[in-house]
């Protein structure tokens, strides 16, 4: 039995050191004070359209309090203390600047903030450095619909390329 219980042992170590680990990763969102009231829906919007998308592709992903701009999202430690504490590999971070009135679509029934640009950051976390960073404004998307929650989403799609490829370089070991 004792040969049984190391056997086992054994077994789980080894299989425990040479599983692959998931990449963990933080995302922060950030919008500017100015913007009205709809537009923490539509941030949110944005944050879960990234998680979605990084928990599609096998990644680990935790969120941050949304913040205003006015914080420092353009300082390059934005979020880094919270993704340290998650214990995060990487650190996406989001600001979404709005227009500061709100619309009223009457025919739909719904209001919503204006999306004037969407700039983001893909931060290492145990060295902060910046890795890639990008900028997605609204009227370089396609509108598939008059949906304004949903252009919000597909904002943050036509983004995502670029930060995959950065999250690809980076894991390689290409971007220091």
């Amino acid at each position: 039995m004792p040969a049984l219980k190391s056997t086992v042992a054994a077994a789980l170590i080894v299989l425990a050191l040479g599983a692959p680990s998931a990449q963990t990763i933080t995302v922060a969102m950030a919008q500017n004070a100015s913007a009205p009231e709809s537009a923490v829906i539509m941030s949110k919007n944005v944050e879960d359209e990234i998680l979605g998308i990084m928990f599609d592709r096998g990644y680990i992903v935790s969120t941050a309090e949304l913040a205003l701009a006015d914080d420092g999202f353009a300082a390059p430690n934005f979020a880094v203390k919270e993704a340290a504490f998650g214990m995060s590999d990487y650190l996406i971070a989001v600001n979404v600047k709005y227009g500061v009135d709100e619309i009223k679509d009457s025919e739909k029934n719904v209001s919503y903030a204006q999306i004037l640009s969407l700039d983001w950051k893909l931060v290492r976390v145990s060295n902060p450095v910046i890795l890639a960073s990008g900028t997605v404004r609204p009227e370089r998307t396609t509108v598939v619909d008059q949906d304004p929650y949903g252009d919000a989403r597909r904002l943050i799609d036509g983004a995502y390329p670029s930060i995959e490829k950065a999250l690809g370089e980076a894991k390689k070991g290409g971007i220091r």
